[in-house]
């Protein structure tokens, strides 16, 4: 999987849909790991462990640097 930190709190659903349940938050700053994007939401891991599913617009890549 790749990198990725949620860029604030963050709600972890049990499907790829604003409507699934809600499995977990993420707080600012925390570091997943994200593969299988499907319709905007990416499948995230915490720890080795699948948490679930985040839209991807709540997550940026770890290595991005500010321009200058």
């Amino acid at each position: 999987g790749e990198r990725r930190f949620a860029r604030t709190w963050t709600k972890v659903r049990t499907r790829r849909s604003s409507a699934g349940d809600v499995a977990g938050v993420l707080l600012p700053g925390d570091t997943v790991l994200v593969d299988s994007l499907r319709g905007g939401w990416w499948r995230v891991a915490f720890e080795g462990r699948v948490l679930g599913y985040v839209h991807q617009s709540t997550l940026e890549m770890e290595s991005a640097a500010p321009g200058p």
